[in-house]
């Protein structure tokens, strides 16, 4: 009859919906939540952190400006045709060719030197372009001036036979000025010495000095560069046409500059990329892996809120009497609610404290490639431990409020 009795009682509590209140019981359930959010804690730090960089680096100063150009990986042959035709059209600002363009890797370099310090070698990009690049691309000349038809010595010309008469006019980039020891203004007027011992030392004016330019991303760091002047795209194997348009332009102008190109050479396409787009590409694998960070986030505390929500109903059902009975001594709202989230509170800190070191770990490693970035924020931090507490309480009140609100009648009658 004990052992009928015992399993009646215990069938009678299961069908009264009393659960397994064991303290191993409760604290694997604790244990859960406790590494549930601390993974949606670090990838909330992360996640902020990454966001912030990227937007960042995709908004700093660039030192050109990539909006409404157009860019063509090829055109030599139609190029001095093109430009004329083109630069009739209202909605064309300017036209240029250049052996490579923002967003893209210099292929050539050189190095130079300072004539009054010749055993000190600065290596140095080398873009040679046409007329119209720094307007093209809209590259500030700081100091001096560009490269104009009106100054028939522009042009660089290597004179195989004699290295040393080669001839041209150099534009530096702000960098290469500071490198070599001047200001912007300094520069200007200035010669310094192109080639080697092995094929030879050729000695060049600076013309102008321009803004430094981002030629890749901001995880490369801003090169010493020089501009040559290429006379015809042929010269200096110029290899990119680009084309910069009015803020009103439109598709049909695109179709003009589409039927002027095949107009001059009908048998090779007028394949164009923006060089916007360009500028975007070049961050596609940040971009990719903050979109799918931003979405594992908020699944992860998707997930972790409904999994406190069990906890909560598991830990109010088994305050029900205690909050009864403290209504009917007087306890306000405010003291229950209290009450029921003071051990949530300490679990969702439990939580950041494992999470917060890994995070500010990972983060510190991956700002580390970028040479230009933000500060490792102590902000996405707070905000980590802030939010993880407005979502504890906002899913545990969900639960709270209406054992709080109950009469305390009810709890005290049930067994």
């Amino acid at each position: 009859m004990g052992v009928l009795f015992i399993r009646d009682q215990s069938a009678a509590l299961v069908l009264k919906g009393v659960v397994n209140t064991s303290r191993g019981n409760v604290l694997f359930r604790q244990l859960l939540i406790v590494s549930q959010f601390a993974v949606a804690a670090l990838l909330l730090v992360v996640s902020l952190v990454v966001n912030w960089q990227m937007h960042y680096v995709q908004n700093m100063p660039q030192g050109y400006d990539r909006d409404n150009v157009l860019v063509v990986s090829r055109g030599a042959s139609v190029y001095n045709a093109f430009k004329v035709q083109a630069m009739q059209l209202s909605e064309v600002e300017a036209v240029t060719m250049s052996h490579t363009v923002p967003t893209k890797a210099t292929r050539t370099s050189h190095v130079v030197r300072r004539p009054d310090a010749m055993d000190t070698e600065v290596w140095v990009g080398n873009n040679p372009v046409s007329y119209d690049f720094f307007a093209t691309f809209g590259i500030k000349i700081l100091s001096g001036r560009g490269f104009e038809k009106a100054y028939v010595n522009d042009a660089y010309k290597e004179d195989k036979q004699n290295i040393a008469n080669s001839m041209g006019k150099l534009v530096i980039n702000l960098t290469l000025a500071q490198t070599l020891g001047w200001s912007a203004e300094e520069a200007v007027g200035k010669n310094i010495v192109l080639g080697g011992t092995n094929e030879g030392f050729h000695t060049h004016q600076i013309i102008g000095v321009t803004e430094d330019t981002h030629y890749i991303n901001a995880k490369n760091q801003l090169a010493p560069m020089l501009y040559v002047l290429s006379e015809q795209p042929q010269d200096l194997s110029l290899s990119w046409l680009s084309i910069r348009l009015a803020s009103n332009a439109n598709l049909e102008t695109i179709k003009q500059l589409e039927r002027i190109w095949l107009g001059l050479d009908s048998n090779v396409a007028f394949k164009y990329d923006w060089l916007s787009d360009l500028f975007a590409a070049s961050y596609r694998n940040e971009t990719l892996q903050t979109k799918l960070l931003n979405v594992f986030t908020v699944l992860a505390f998707v997930v972790t809120s409904i999994g406190l929500l069990g906890l909560a109903a598991f830990m109010t059902q088994r305050k029900v009497k205690e909050i009864a009975i403290r209504k009917v001594l007087g306890a306000s709202s405010y003291q229950l609610c209290f009450m029921l989230l003071r051990p949530f509170t300490i679990l969702i800190l439990l939580a950041n404290v494992v999470a917060l070191p890994i995070a500010y770990w990972h983060i510190r490693d991956w700002l580390n490639n970028f040479i230009y970035r933000i500060e490792l924020p102590v902000s996405a931090f707070a905000v980590g431990v802030t939010v993880s507490l407005v979502i504890a309480y906002v899913t545990i009140l969900l639960i709270a409020l209406k054992a709080i609100h109950a009469k305390p009648a009810a709890a005290l009658a049930s067994e």
